[in-house]
C-alpha cells in the first residue's frame, strides 16, 4: 500500500495543514486495512478520501450533520466507496466484528468518555485486526506552542492558542495515558508513532497561510460548508494540489527523521487480540 508519495489532497483547508497532512500519512503506513474500514469520528472524510485511494471501502461516522454533508459532497464527486451514518461514536451502531480494521483521528480528545469510544471500536473490529488512533500529545515541542508548554509546566489552565487552538478539547495525551487506555479495553498496540518533533512545529504558524495564498480563490479548497472546483474538473487545479501536497509530503519527510518520542501528536497502531490465541 502506499504510503511515502504525494496525498492527493480531500476538499478541506486542514488539508494545508503541516502537523494534519503528517498525521495522515503516518496513519497510512501504519494502517493494514483490510477491505472494510471505519472511520470513527469522520469528519469531513479527509481520512476516507485516502483509504478510498488505495482501494478500501470505509464507513464513517460522525455526529455533526453539516460534516457528513460534506464529506458526502466530496467522497462522491471523487467517485470514492463509502458510507456515512450519523451516530455518536460511543455508541455505534454496528454488529460485533463487522469491520476489518478502523481509524480514530483527532477524536478521543473531545469526548467525556474516551474509553467508551475505544471499547465500541474493539467491540466492532474484527478479531487479530488493527485499527489506527491518534491524539493530540500533552508532549508537545516547545516550538509549536512556547506559552501553553510553559503554563503546563506551572500546571496553569491552557489558553486557546496553539495546540489549544482548535475546537473544545478536553484534554492532551501522553504515549504512557494512550497506551494505558488501549490496554484497559483490551487493544494491543504494536506501534507507536510522533508526529510533529521539530520542522513542522516550526512552520505550522505561517506555512498554511502561505500555502494556501498560493492557489487561486476558485481553486481553494472548500472549508465551513464553501463551494470549490472539483479537482477532477482541471488539470490546472490537480497540478496546483499535486505540487502543494508533494511540498507537505516533503516537509513530513524530513520531520520523521529525528525519531525522538516527542511531537505535537501520537499515533498508535493497536490490534483486537485473536481469541483463538489467547
Amino acid at each position: 500500500m502506499p504510503s511515502s508519495g504525494p496525498i492527493l489532497w480531500a476538499l478541506t483547508l486542514k488539508m494545508v495543514s503541516p502537523t494534519y497532512y503528517a498525521r495522515l500519512r503516518a496513519m497510512l503506513s501504519l494502517l493494514q486495512p483490510g477491505a472494510l474500514a471505519l472511520d470513527a469520528g469522520c469528519g469531513m472524510g479527509e481520512a476516507m478520501l485516502q483509504l478510498s485511494l488505495r482501494g478500501v471501502r470505509s464507513v464513517g461516522v460522525d455526529i455533526e450533520t453539516a460534516d457528513l454533508l460534506r464529506a458526502r459532497e466530496s467522497l462522491r464527486a471523487l467517485r470514492c466507496d463509502f458510507d456515512l451514518v450519523r451516530a455518536d461514536v460511543t455508541s455505534l451502531p454496528f454488529r460485533d466484528s463487522a469491520f476489518t480494521s478502523a481509524v480514530c483521528l483527532e477524536v478521543l480528545q473531545y469526548l467525556d468518555d474516551d474509553r467508551a469510544c475505544l471499547r465500541e471500536i474493539d467491540r466492532v473490529l474484527i478479531p487479530g485486526r488493527s485499527m489506527v488512533v491518534s491524539v493530540p500529545s500533552r508532549d508537545f515541542p516547545v516550538l509549536y506552542d512556547p506559552f501553553n508548554w510553559i503554563l503546563a509546566r506551572l500546571d496553569i489552565r491552557p489558553v486557546r492558542v496553539g495546540i489549544w487552538f482548535w475546537g473544545d478539547q478536553l484534554r492532551l495525551y501522553s504515549s504512557r495515558n494512550l497506551l494505558n487506555l488501549l490496554a484497559e479495553v483490551g487493544l494491543k498496540a504494536s506501534k507507536v508513532r510522533f508526529v510533529g518533533t521539530w520542522l513542522i512545529p516550526l512552520l505550522e504558524s505561517y506555512a498554511s497561510s502561505l500555502l494556501y495564498s498560493l492557489m487561486r480563490s476558485s481553486e481553494k479548497p472548500a472549508y465551513m460548508g464553501k463551494r470549490t472546483t472539483s479537482p477532477r474538473g482541471s488539470s490546472s487545479v490537480r497540478r496546483r494540489l499535486g505540487s502543494l501536497s508533494a511540498v507537505l509530503s516533503f516537509l513530513a519527510g524530513l520531520d520523521e527523521r529525528p525519531g525522538i518520542p516527542v511531537g505535537t501528536h501520537i499515533l498508535v497502531s493497536a490490534t483486537k487480540p485473536d481469541q483463538a490465541h489467547l
